[in-house]
């Protein structure tokens, strides 16, 4: 999957009491070995760096 600049994205949680995160790509950085890291802005008013896990991001709505 690819997850680009505007996406919507929603990290699934690993904990039952723990809701789903959503928010929106802001910046991707690959560093050439296949890791990806996403500037995400979440729906609480946070921003933070994300390194996605296989199978734990699904792409909600495409920015372009």
């Amino acid at each position: 999957m690819r997850i680009s600049e505007g996406d919507t994205i929603e990290v699934l949680s690993n904990k039952v009491e723990q809701p789903n995160r959503r928010g929106v790509v802001q910046r991707t950085e690959d560093d050439g070995d296949g890791t990806v890291r996403l500037e995400v802005a979440w729906d609480d008013g946070h921003t933070s760096v994300f390194v996605p896990a296989a199978g734990n991001v699904v792409v909600t709505s495409t920015g372009g």
